[in-house]
Order: structure tokens, then C-alpha cells, then sequence
């Protein structure tokens, strides 16, 4: 089973057409999202065909702004109110 690694990814796009189709390639690969910022469970390739495609996207746009944030393990998230830490168990997408 391939590693995945935790992604934070958030993304700024100006132009409605472009944020569309880049807030739909990130939710068919993310956990949970608001807005536009979204969480990814991501292995290598994964990453690597997802910003590709982000890319050809937003890459001649001056004023759009992309930002992937890898979380390590041993980040540590902190939480208020209703919100808990994520505990995932290694899962299977098919």
C-alpha cells in the first residue's frame, strides 16, 4: 500500500471560472474542506498528478495564488470548540 501524507492546500483564484474547476479537482481528492481550504491524504503521485493539473489551471494567471502545505506526523494540530484532531485509520480508495 502506497504512503500517503497529509496536505493542507489553500488557493486564492480570482476568476470564477478557474476557482471552479480547481475547487473541483481538489474535492475529488480531499477529506474535508470549507471555502477554500481543503485537507488531502495524498500519496506521491497522487500529489504529483494534482498540482499538474492545479497548474496548467491557474500557471499563466498573475494574480492567483496556490499554496500546498505538507503536515508531518509529528506537527501538532491544535483545536477549539467543536473541532477534534483527525485520526485516520490507512484506508482504501477504489
Amino acid at each position: 500500500m502506497a504512503n500517503r501524507s497529509l496536505f493542507l492546500i489553500a488557493y486564492d483564484i480570482t476568476c470564477p471560472k478557474r476557482q471552479a474547476k480547481v475547487r473541483r479537482i481538489l474535492q475529488s481528492v480531499a477529506i474535508g474542506y470549507q471555502k477554500s481550504l481543503f485537507e488531502c491524504w495524498l500519496t506521491e503521485v497522487e500529489l504529483h498528478h494534482t498540482l499538474v493539473e492545479i497548474e496548467s489551471i491557474i500557471s499563466k494567471a498573475e494574480n492567483d495564488k496556490f499554496h500546498a502545505f505538507s503536515l508531518g506526523e509529528k506537527i501538532e494540530s491544535l483545536c477549539w470548540g467543536q473541532a477534534k484532531p483527525m485520526q485516520f485509520e490507512p484506508f482504501l480508495i477504489i
